[in-house]
């Protein structure tokens, strides 16, 4: 246990100060053997302290938090992730095939055709994963967020099942499974497909003043289609121990 906490005299300011020097300290040895039992639990664990992943356990803030979480498995994430995918995919007719059977794993910026498993076995922190689906209606199926700046209000997805789309639905399931040790953005990305669609261009609206008001006339145009993506990577160490 840490030492006991002892101040002779001395002003409040230094009183304040000593206790949260041994709190402090108190709270190092305590994770240090934290860790020591965790790395026999979980195998190899991450430190995150204060908040910060990677930084020292010796650097936490007198009154801070230190916690241990396991090693990331990006191959298990990935997998767990697709199948949840697959899990919540509406299944329409089966002309043309499934949506749920066109989920594509992208390593870089360019799709797994082969072992998923072999080729997630060397995914590093500076490697980047993402899920997408390539289906023509994709976009559709999520929906919209409602936009202030260019007054876009709320859309539903247009399917019945699965009325609140699939990849915003489980982008908020990966990150309370996995947030601690990986990032998981969701975003429209465009593919090399060829597809082209009719949208709306310029208009929106600027703040000036305290006032929205509008940017530009609108028109259309035709655009590359985008279609829904989950993004996965390790978190960096934000220090080095």
């Amino acid at each position: 246990m840490a030492n006991t906490l002892r101040i002779d005299g001395g002003s409040f300011a230094d009183l304040a100060l000593g206790i949260g020097k041994w709190v402090q300290q108190a709270t190092v040895q305590i994770a240090t053997e934290e860790r020591a039992r965790a790395s026999l639990e979980k195998g190899a664990v991450v430190v995150v302290t204060d908040g910060v992943r990677g930084k020292a356990v010796e650097n936490v803030k007198p009154f801070g938090k230190v916690v241990f979480v396991a090693q990331p498995n990006i191959t298990e994430a990935v997998l767990w992730t697709l199948a949840k995918l697959i899990e919540r995919s509406p299944i329409g007719p089966a002309e043309g095939g499934h949506y749920k059977d066109d989920h594509i794993v992208m390593i870089n910026g360019k799709a797994v055709t082969g072992n998923l498993r072999v080729a997630l076995a060397d995914i590093g922190p500076g490697d980047r994963i993402q899920i997408v689906n390539p289906r023509i209606y994709a976009r559709k199926l999520e929906g919209a967020t409602a936009n202030a700046r260019t007054q876009r209000a709320r859309r539903r997805g247009i399917s019945r099942q699965a009325p609140s789309g699939i990849y915003r639905a489980v982008q908020r399931l990966v990150v309370q499974r996995y947030s601690k040790s990986l990032f998981v953005d969701f975003k429209y990305v465009k593919l090399n497909t060829g597809v082209k669609v009719w949208g709306a261009v310029g208009g929106g609206r600027v703040r000036i003043n305290g006032k929205w008001v509008a940017r530009n006339p609108r028109g259309r145009a035709q655009r590359d289609q985008v279609y829904p993506a989950l993004q996965l990577f390790i978190k960096p160490d934000e220090t080095t121990e």
